[in-house]
Order: structure tokens, then C-alpha cells, then sequence
């Protein structure tokens, strides 16, 4: 095959998988991390500004059942534990506290996202990133 086919060859196949992409057809979670339920839903706070809609999200039945089998964390920014303080304050600086970070083992699910307003909305937000 001469080169300017194979040029072509490469291009049309580029266009193809961009096109699949875009278009919903090729999911990438295996190939860029693990998919499946979440490990670990971490929600990081400032007590001095929490508000009480936060609150009943932090306390809602979602996160009751997160704690109930043992994936659920939340800190104060001052209270993270030594042994993931660096990590953590790495992971959400220049970030809006309060934050939710998901992990599938080690692996960061996502950027820390904005607490949701509701427990539904909690809820919604893991269930869109593989429930739990």
C-alpha cells in the first residue's frame, strides 16, 4: 500500500472512532480506569461554613447507607487524617468546599465535584459514576 493511502487509511479511521465517541458508541472505562461500583465517596467540608442543607445531605440516608458498608468519608478541611491530608488537599485546591471525591480503589473517579443541594441529588450524582 502506498503511503498517501495509508495517510488516509489513518485519517478515515481517526474520523471514525471520534465520530463513535462523540456519539456514544465506544465507552472508555476500561481502557482508562475501572469501571463498575464506586470504593469510596469522600465529601470534604468547612464546619465554620457548613449550612444545614448541607448538613442533611452529609447525614441523608444515601450517606447512611455508604456508611453502612463502609464507603463513606467526610472531613472537616482542618480534621482529614494525616495519612491522606496531603492527597486530599492536593486533589481540591482551588476547588469550592463543600466537594465530592469518588474513587474506584485507588483510582479518582472524577475532579471533586460540588456537594449536591439534595440526598437525591447525592444519590444521582453516584449512581452516574457507577452507584455503589
Amino acid at each position: 500500500m502506498n503511503t498517501p493511502r495509508r495517510i488516509a487509511l489513518g485519517i478515515a479511521l481517526g474520523l471514525l472512532f471520534l465520530w463513535a465517541q462523540q456519539n456514544g458508541y465506544l465507552d472508555w472505562a476500561p481502557v482508562v480506569g475501572p469501571a463498575g461500583p464506586v470504593d469510596h465517596v469522600v465529601v470534604v467540608y468547612e464546619s465554620g461554613d457548613r449550612t444545614a442543607e448541607q448538613a442533611d445531605v452529609m447525614l441523608g440516608d444515601t450517606s447512611n447507607e455508604l456508611r453502612a458498608v463502609g464507603k463513606w468519608r467526610s472531613w472537616d478541611i482542618d480534621e482529614i487524617p494525616e495519612s491522606v491530608r496531603e492527597k486530599i488537599q492536593e486533589m481540591i485546591g482551588g476547588y469550592s468546599l463543600p466537594v465530592v471525591i469518588l474513587f474506584h480503589g485507588d483510582w479518582l473517579t472524577t475532579d471533586p465535584l460540588p456537594l449536591p443541594a439534595t440526598d437525591d441529588g447525592l444519590r444521582e450524582l453516584i449512581e452516574k459514576h457507577g452507584g455503589f
